[in-house]
C-alpha cells in the first residue's frame, strides 16, 4: 500500500501514515527501511499489519530520473556474431563438420553486414567489438569481391 507520512516524532520513533483513501496507519522506527530518517510529507510504500504499517520504504523520488530502458547494442551483437562466424568458418575449413555452402556464407555475410551498418548508424558503447566486425566485413569483402566479379 502507499501513503504519505503525516507525522513523525524522532524522540519516540513513531509516526503516522495516511493513504490516499484517508486511512491512517502507525509505524515505528523499526519498520523504517531507509538510510535517511522519515519526515512529514515523504511518500512511502508499506505493508499493512492490522492498524499498523510494516516494511516502510520511500517511494522513488520524482526528481531522480528513471533508468533508461534497455536497448540492444548492435556493436556488441555484430562483434559476437563475428566471433561465432569466424569460429564456425575455421571449424568448417579444417574439419568440414558444418558443411557451409557458398549460399550459407553469403547469407551469414549479409546478416553481418546489416549488423555492422546498424551499429555504425545507431552508435555503440562497444567500439572494439564493432571495429572487429567492421574489419572482418572489409576483409571478407576484399577476399570475396574478385570471385564475385569473376562470376558476373
Amino acid at each position: 500500500m502507499n501513503g504519505v507520512i503525516k507525522a513523525y516524532d524522532p524522540k519516540t520513533g513513531s509516526g503516522i501514515i495516511r493513504t490516499p483513501g484517508g486511512r491512517k496507519f502507525s509505524f515505528e522506527k523499526g519498520d523504517w527501511h531507509e538510510s535517511k530518517p522519515p519526515a512529514s510529507g515523504d511518500r512511502v510504500d508499506f505493508l499493512v499489519k492490522g492498524k499498523n504499517a510494516a516494511d516502510v520504504y520511500l517511494f522513488p523520488r520524482k526528481d531522480v530520473a528513471a533508468p533508461a530502458p534497455y536497448t540492444s547494442d548492435f556493436g556488441l551483437i555484430a562483434g559476437g556474431f563475428t566471433v561465432v562466424f569466424i569460429f564456425a568458418t575455421i571449424i568448417d575449413v579444417f574439419f568440414n563438420i558444418i558443411k557451409f555452402t557458398p549460399n550459407d556464407m553469403v547469407g551469414l555475410g549479409i546478416i553481418l553486414y546489416i549488423l555492422v551498418i546498424i551499429s555504425w548508424v545507431k552508435g555503440t558503447k562497444h567500439k572494439l567489438a564493432r571495429g572487429m566486425a567492421t574489419a572482418f566485413v572489409l576483409l571478407a569483402t576484399a577476399i570475396a569481391l574478385p570471385a564475385i566479379i569473376k562470376h558476373l
